[in-house]
């Protein structure tokens, strides 16, 4: 895991996606209700860039990403308590323990609320840990991660059930809408309908950050703050992929 430092301004290009809205409505709801929520999704969709626009957004949200899965609770409770500026004290496992604990149920009652990123590099006895944080000290918590967080396994099933039973709401993610590819070019500069048509395709077939990537290389091919136009993005296409796929991932049909 790995804290992750509140950004001094909001992320580069940013636009309220499909994506963006319904990662919010699983933010606003455990706000509102104080249960757990659960975002799953493919990689590529904006939802990191979702968390980081939220995170910006609220003094209250504290983010941090799994790098790996944590298996020493102590180790896991020490990264929080850094994110959250929690003090901790004491010369047992128990003292220091109890010093985290008791932060985190403070910085509840302040408001204080977590996500976690990456959520599915962490293992079911992780999660469950986590889950404690909510039940027992009310710390509010958001995770987020592709299709296999919190999944059920044959040899974990009861420890599975007991994550599923305190998960308020689950958000599943599958691909965006049309529209988040237009307003996405409106903020990258793209102009005319026909390159509009080319970038909604290509982002329909592929993910909105391989779709930034196309964006950024028919920048380099406009060279400056000028409009990038169909033929830009038809090149970026094309040194990516040949003229032959290019033709096929720009085309509507």
């Amino acid at each position: 895991m790995g804290v992750v430092m509140k950004p001094l301004a909001p992320p580069k290009g940013f636009v309220e996606t499909s994506i963006y809205k319904r990662v919010k409505s699983a933010v606003d709801y455990t706000l509102t209700v104080k249960y757990p929520s659960v975002i799953r999704g493919p990689a590529g969709l904006g939802k990191t860039t979702a968390l980081n626009k939220l995170h910006w957004n609220d003094p209250n949200a504290v983010l941090i990403s799994a790098s790996g899965m944590q298996k020493h609770l102590l180790q896991m409770m020490r990264l929080i308590a850094d994110a959250m500026n929690i003090h901790v004290f004491g010369r047992t496992s128990y003292e220091v323990y109890s010093a985290i604990t008791t932060g985190i149920r403070e910085r509840a009652s302040e408001g204080t609320y977590l996500f976690i990123d990456e959520a599915h590099r962490m293992n079911l006895d992780t999660l469950r840990e986590i889950f404690d944080l909510w039940e027992n000290y009310g710390l509010p918590i958001i995770l987020c991660g592709n299709n296999e967080v919190a999944k059920k396994t044959r040899t974990r099933a009861s420890t599975f059930d007991q994550i599923s039973s305190r998960i308020g709401k689950e958000v599943s993610l599958t691909v965006m809408e049309p529209h988040d590819f237009v307003l996405f070019g409106i903020e990258r500069g793209v102009e005319g309908i026909e390159a509009f048509d080319a970038l909604t395709s290509y982002g329909m077939r592929t993910s909105m950050r391989e779709a930034a990537q196309l964006l950024d290389a028919a920048r380099l091919i406009v060279g400056g703050s000028g409009s990038i136009k169909v033929g830009q993005i038809k090149a970026a296409a094309e040194y990516s992929f040949g003229s032959k796929k290019a033709r096929q991932m720009l085309s509507p049909d």
